[in-house]
């Protein structure tokens, strides 16, 4: 049996792990809401997001999303697979998107839809599966 690494896109995080992603069965919650552009803009700036991802079940990251663009996040999955990576946020077209320092999982650029519903918010790939889910706090 041959095992592959692969790089795998994390909230707005990466993560090396064993083996293939898995699509998420998780369901938005009713009456979850869309941000807008001046919304993300607000709330990404300047917080820590704890993240837990839906598209690579067990594996979770802590990134840091400043005011000025830069964006930081480490990952983990069980006690073997840890890593970090960098890159710039911004938002475009109501979707909060990082250009990362180095390809992920062959793309430099990933972008989402964020959807809230109290403290929780959910990140929504471009083909509509769900990515992960997270709170956010102040730095």
């Amino acid at each position: 049996m041959n095992s592959t690494i692969r790089f795998v896109v994390v909230g707005m995080a990466i993560a090396v792990a064993s083996g293939c992603t898995t699509t998420s069965d998780y369901e938005l919650p009713e009456g979850a809401r869309k941000l807008v552009s001046e919304e993300i803009t607000r709330t990404f700036s300047n917080v820590r997001e704890d993240h837990l991802s839906m598209d690579d079940p067990g594996l979770t990251a802590v990134c840091d999303w400043k005011s000025d663009g830069d964006f930081s996040c480490n990952w983990k999955k069980g006690w073997f697979f840890r890593g970090n990576v960098t890159g710039n946020w911004y938002v475009d077209s109501d979707r909060v998107c990082v250009k990362f320092s180095e390809q992920v999982d062959g793309k430099e650029l990933r972008c989402s839809d964020i959807y809230v519903l109290g403290e929780r918010y959910t990140a929504i790939n471009p083909d509509g599966s769900t990515h992960g889910t997270f709170t956010l706090t102040p730095l």
